[in-house]
């Protein structure tokens, strides 16, 4: 204990003796930062340290004399005698009620509270902000993993999430969400306090990163780093001006309290979260002082040894003095698991309180990856959803789930809205009213009402009675769409009974994400098509929680009226990267003058793209430095202006095969895309809508794996797909399919999927769980004989090479099945119970059919003639039996593939590409996977080809 606290409470307990039988009046002890003791004693009766030594020593039994006479004499204390009058007149209003002044403090300042400053900030803004701190003494007790994995399950439920770093010492929440790769580092709340000071009006949208719907789901995450301690070769001192920044912030000062306040309260006013997130310091600091007065919940990771113990004990302390909800977590247990626990749990409550919410993590072996290059997307999705999870995590994330719902619960009571009770807010309308602005519940009229004699599908039963089962199959069979039209006619059906909006759309807005990837028949086009309509793409920012931030998009490729193409570049343009480079400058530039609302001072630099001389006259400009340099600076006045207002644009290529032919991607699509990569202007956001064959053929992409976290995966899931499908199901039979629903599940499930259901923002998507879809997948398509389900089965008719699926073939395979079950079930009775028999969508015929319009509308694409050879070669018998296999080893395929040219030798493709250029075709439509068999390679052939090709 320090002596200057020890001597100040001895000397108050004696000088309290001396007032108890009115020898002085009042006094008062003073303590001064450097260690110094000031006295004021109050009475009439003496004078200075003589008089006042004298009348004590009349009264020796009352005080310790010997004690007093000391502090008289102690060169750091110092006495002050005062009459009673001019004590008033002075000090009145200073002296307590223990007559002690601590003084002031260096640091530390808001760790000293108690029960009635707690109140009062909890009065102030705390509803409000639904703030949650995670604090941990020592660090290693897995604070920042616990914290990066309760954001991503809250976000999973659906929750609006915002995670805020402030261990500002040793950052680390910078790892997690797939943000640690992006080069486009960010700055953070260290760079966003020094920058506030500097300047006003400051957003917080620089500061923050809008976290991938891999890891959010159905919800939201957006963190607020604690910096830019990232550096790449632009930007060297990114972690020095860090350092700057951090050594500028008063982190000990007591306006801190009003400094994080506001910071709040720009996040509820720009993100209006569920809850917000913070990742504290560790060990006693100002930081988590502050937090906590401000936090409706604090979460303390702990761990159970002599190390741990002091924080733990204080820390439980102050949050018990000053009513601080809270729990703790026992972290990381490998071994002894109920013992120990039992004991922590027993010492909190103790220590805190009885029914303290106390719990534990044990070590996970998944949980060592996360954050590292090493971590996998599907072990996160895993031990989230509970699949290889741990229950202890789970119970906590489960408690902090309810806490949440809690919060909003309240402030639904105060603010006597109507926001559901889980605390979801129904952002916005039913993507099946965007059109008229208005929720239907049902989007087509009479959906269950239709009557064509011509679909009837024929019934199992004796009289003519259509059964249930059939007049179902009825309403899908009369709805599942046709995709393949590449146009769509009819945008405003295909927006309300069709268009399905898939998690990964959500990341559009996400600035790091520059590169949209998907596969013929992934939706790619449509999305770009979507994003024209103004009430989708206003929708999708409200859903997206951007409306703050004041979005526009333009589409600058493709417009009817160009019919361009980058031909008649001589091949030292072509292979002049530089000179490409100034090329798609000169695009931009020309699109956001023709296109947007950008007035230029060069008209006589626009160029006609539909002009037979655009590209001539683009090289013109694009050589002449002068031209070119007053075309830059203009971009640059655009991106002032944006900034000025506030505003952000999206500029959008799609069809780029259309504008440049595959042969030339590697030159002058690469250049592209590495130019959208570094677009130094960061009010205009460039995103490229690519084909993933055509990306994965680049070669003048350095390091292309690095890539992956600046690009949106377009590719369906499993349960997307399913979810498709049954969104058709429920838009155009609901009532019917309920019914069928109620006679195989449980009246549980049904409810939960018609609790889903009433959501706006996800009426008639059944959300992606496997709880909700695998069930209702089985009961449609019923029981399979080989052991797997329908759920299982199904997916692995439908897979490409490496997994993947489409939907386009999957719809095909559901028209086939049903054609060939209305054929031929009154002879086979493969049928059951189900709506569609799952026999008849795995048969050979069905499978082969499913593919047929999907290969052939994939070869008509520039650059895959070569899939067009080798699919009709196998499917008409034109190789060696010994070839029809499902996989060959890497001599026997490349003898494959020579075959296959040798039959094509008048074919340019053929005759054009060598072997190695074959492979990567049709690696890359996902036709054929290589793999490793010990220590030889193999080439198999996807499920889904395998009955067309007749292997």
């Amino acid at each position: 204990m320090l002596k200057s606290y020890q001597f100040i409470q001895k000397l108050a307990t004696e000088l309290k003796k001396l007032k108890d039988v009115n020898i002085i009046e009042k006094f008062l002890i003073r303590l001064s930062i450097n260690q110094q003791v000031s006295v004021i004693v109050v009475s009439n009766e003496v004078s200075n340290e003589t008089s006042f030594m004298a009348l004590i020593k009349q009264h020796t039994n009352i005080t310790d004399i010997e004690f007093i006479e000391e502090s008289v004499q102690k060169p750091s204390v110092s006495y002050e005698f005062l009459t009673d009058n001019e004590a008033m007149e002075e000090y009145d209003e200073e002296f307590t009620e223990d007559g002690i002044d601590y003084g002031l403090r260096r640091s530390l300042n808001n760790l000293f509270f108690n029960v009635q400053q707690a109140n009062t900030e909890k009065n102030s803004n705390k509803e409000k902000f639904n703030l949650v701190t995670f604090y941990s003494y020592k660090g290693g007790v897995g604070r920042t993993t616990g914290l990066a994995l309760a954001a991503t399950y809250l976000a999973r439920k659906g929750k609006k999430v915002f995670v805020i770093d402030c261990d500002f010492e040793a950052p680390g929440l910078i790892n997690f969400f797939n943000v640690a790769q992006s080069d486009t580092n960010k700055n953070g709340l260290v760079e966003y306090l020094n920058d506030c000071l500097f300047e006003h009006n400051i957003s917080t949208y620089d500061y923050i990163y809008e976290v991938e719907k891999t890891y959010s789901g159905s919800g939201n995450i957006n963190l607020m780093p604690a910096g830019n301690i990232l550096s790449n070769d632009i930007e060297m001192e990114n972690l020095q001006q860090y350092m700057e920044g951090l050594a500028r912030i008063d982190l000990q000062s007591s306006s801190l309290t009003h400094i994080f306040r506001n910071l709040l309260q720009s996040i509820q006013k720009d993100y209006s979260p569920d809850v917000i997130l913070v990742d504290s310091r560790t060990g006693f600091n100002n930081i988590f002082g502050t937090l906590a007065k401000l936090s409706n919940l604090v979460v303390v990771l702990a761990g159970d040894d002599i190390q741990n113990t002091p924080g733990t004990e204080y820390v439980s302390d102050l949050l018990k003095d000053s009513a601080i909800p809270s729990c703790f977590v026992l972290s990381i247990l490998s071994s002894n698991f109920s013992k120990r626990f039992a004991h922590f749990k027993q010492y909190i409550q103790n220590t805190y309180a009885d029914d303290a919410n106390v719990f534990y993590f044990d070590r996970q072996n998944t949980l060592e990856f996360i954050g590292t290059p090493l971590s996998d997307e599907d072990d996160l999705k895993d031990f989230i959803s509970g699949e290889n999870g741990s229950v202890q995590y789970h119970r906590f994330f489960e408690y902090l789930e309810q806490k949440v719902a809690l919060h909003a619960t309240k402030s639904l009571d105060l603010a006597n809205t109507s926001t559901p009770v889980d605390g979801t807010t129904d952002l916005v309308q039913d993507v099946s009213s965007i059109d008229s602005g208005q929720q239907s519940e049902h989007p087509t009229q009479a959906h269950d009402e239709v009557d064509n004699p011509e679909l009837h599908i024929n019934s199992n039963t004796k009289d003519e009675t259509p059964s249930l089962q059939d007049r179902i199959l009825l309403q899908v069979s009369a709805h599942l769409p046709d995709l393949y039209a590449e146009n769509i006619t009819d945008m405003t059906q295909y927006m309300r009974d069709y268009f399905y909006i898939r998690p990964c759309m959500e990341d559009f807005f996400v600035s790091e994400k520059t590169i949209l990837l998907g596969d013929k028949g992934t939706g790619k086009t449509a999305f770009y098509q979507a994003l024209k309509q103004n009430d989708f793409f206003k929708l999708l920012i409200e859903k997206t929680q951007r409306q703050h931030l004041n979005f526009s998009i333009l589409n600058i490729t493709n417009h009817e009226q160009d019919q361009f193409e980058l031909i008649g570049l001589s091949s030292g343009d072509i292979k002049n990267e530089l000179i490409i480079r100034k090329l798609w400058i000169l695009f931009i530039w020309n699109a956001l003058v023709q296109r947007g609302e950008f007035r230029t001072e060069y008209d006589n630099f626009t160029i006609n793209l539909g002009d037979l001389n655009a590209v001539e006259n683009m090289l013109a400009i694009a050589n002449n430095d002068a031209e070119l340099s007053l075309l830059n600076d203009e971009l640059i006045r655009f991106n002032t202006e944006l900034r000025k207002q506030d505003r952000r644009l999206i500029i959008t290529f799609d069809r780029l095969d259309n504008i440049v032919k595959p042969s030339l991607w590697n030159d002058i699509i690469a250049p592209l895309i590495k130019l959208c990569m570094h677009f130094p202007h960061d009010n205009i956001r460039p995103k490229l809508f690519l084909r993933r064959d055509l990306f994965e053929r680049l070669g003048n992409l350095t390091n292309k794996n690095s890539f992956k976290p600046r690009s949106i995966d377009l590719e369906w899931s499993r349960n997307e797909v399913y979810s498709f499908f049954l969104k058709v199901v429920f838009t155009f039979s609901e009532e019917k399919f309920y019914i069928f629903l109620g006679q195989e599940l449980k009246e549980t499930l049904i409810s939960e999927i018609k609790k889903k259901f009433n959501k706006k923002n996800v009426k008639n998507q059944l959300p992606l769980e496997d709880y909700l879809i695998e069930p209702v997948i089985n009961t449609f398509f019923g029981e399979s004989r080989i052991g797997k389900t329908a759920y299982e089965y199904l997916y692995r008719n439908i897979q490409n090479s490496d997994k993947t699926v489409n939907l386009r073939p999957f719809l095909d395979l559901l028209k086939s099945a049903i054609k060939e079950q209305k054929e031929k079930e009154k002879e086979k009775r493969f049928r059951g119970k189900a709506i569609i028999g799952l026999r008849y969508c795995t048969s050979s015929e069905v499978r082969k059919k499913a593919v047929e319009r999907y290969l052939q509308d994939l070869w008509s694409e520039q650059g895959n003639e070569l899939v067009k050879l080798f699919c009709e070669d196998f499917a008409n018998n034109e190789i060696p039996n010994m070839y029809k296999r499902s996989w060959l080893d890497e001599s026997k395929f490349e003898s494959l593939l020579g075959e296959i040219k040798n039959n094509h030798l008048n074919e340019e493709a053929a005759k054009s590409s060598s072997i190695n250029d074959f492979k990567q075709i049709l690696i890359a439509n996902k036709i054929i996977n290589p793999y490793m068999v010990g220590s030889k390679r193999r080439y198999g052939i996807a499920f889904l080809y395998t009955s067309y090709l007749g292997v």
